[in-house]
């Protein structure tokens, strides 16, 4: 951690091998991730952070699935700055130098492959329309819940090379001089003062509505526990098995069922390696719902790289 002038701002640096630390990483979003495989290596973060403005870049080592939702007091832009085939947001196919903008309370879906990188700035409501009233400048009221992509504009463009100057989350020459200065609100407040939105997800047919169905069955599952049926899903999204699998796909790039395994074997490996207090590998995996033990073991090996006995045998070592 590093403090620039003004006493408040801290930059914190963080390489993931796990997605409960990754998801620590971003203040101002929530985030709940899968990961779905092994890899290139750790998940990399750099954030600096103020009361009201946070600047992270980050580049994913493992790939992930995952919902981040915006807090409700604040505007997010972000950055694409590399984007492997597969490369996902709210049904968005992306590409590099993309930049997205998240209204206040917006829920973002992505597909995330390993090397995918970006850079977030994430500012308070208010914190924005103070920089736009001292820089006498008109900005549209945020739409809240809504993602949209911003079209190039001399602004926009300034405000792409102002975020991408930041570089590589391995170092944080940039961060702190970026925010101590105020170089990134107002470029973001220039930015938003002549943005042209081209779209958002929610004016394609089926989209908005694709992620209602994935998250109404993600937070039934996350209430009762266990491994869902496809029919069961079904009756809590008062939809049919074609529309079931056609909202998991849209969102997530998965049908249901391989989702849900995923986010099983993720809450497994959280389990081996935070409660260890008797833990065993066969247990643990049968309360996560998983009947046989050696297809899971081989799933489980294929997503993290090693077999679940000798993620339990490092966690106790390191006792």
């Amino acid at each position: 951690m590093s403090r620039g002038n003004n006493g408040r701002t801290a930059t914190h640096r963080l390489v993931a091998d796990s997605v409960d630390t990754y998801s620590k990483a971003l203040p101002g979003f929530t985030l709940d991730v899968v990961r779905t495989g092994v890899g290139v290596g750790p998940n990399l973060a750099l954030a600096t952070v103020t009361d009201d403005v946070m600047l992270a870049s980050c580049v994913t080592g493992f790939p992930i699935l995952g919902r981040t939702t915006v807090a409700n007091d604040r505007v997010v832009v972000g950055l694409l700055t590399s984007t492997p085939p597969g490369s996902r947001g709210c049904e968005i196919d992306l590409e590099p130098g993309m930049m997205l903008l998240y209204g206040p309370g917006t829920e973002h879906s992505a597909v995330d492959p390993a090397g995918l990188g970006y850079i977030a700035l994430s500012v308070t409501v208010d914190h924005l329309a103070a920089a736009a009233e001292a820089a006498e400048l008109v900005l549209p009221d945020p739409r809240r819940g809504q993602v949209e992509v911003m079209r190039p504009t001399n602004r926009t463009v300034h405000l792409a090379r102002v975020l991408g100057s930041v570089g590589d989350p391995r170092t944080d020459e940039n961060h702190a001089r970026l925010l101590d200065r105020g170089d990134a609100v107002h470029a973001l407040v220039k930015a938003l003062s002549e943005i042209p939105l081209v779209r958002d997800s929610g004016d394609r047919p089926g989209s908005t509505n694709s992620r209602r169905i994935a998250n109404a069955c993600i937070e039934h599952v996350d209430m009762v526990g266990g491994m869902p049926s496809i029919a069961q899903l079904c009756r809590v999204a008062h939809v049919s098995e074609r529309r079931l699998r056609k909202a998991f796909v849209d969102t997530f790039g998965v049908p249901p069922s391989q989702f849900f395994r995923l986010r099983s074997l993720n809450k497994v490996r959280t389990k081996l390696t935070t409660e260890r207090s008797g833990l065993t590998v066969g247990a643990t995996a049968l309360d996560a719902g998983f009947g046989n033990l050696g297809r899971f073991a081989g799933e489980y090996s294929r997503v993290f790289g090693e077999l679940p006995s000798e993620t339990l045998r490092r966690a106790q070592e390191s006792l």
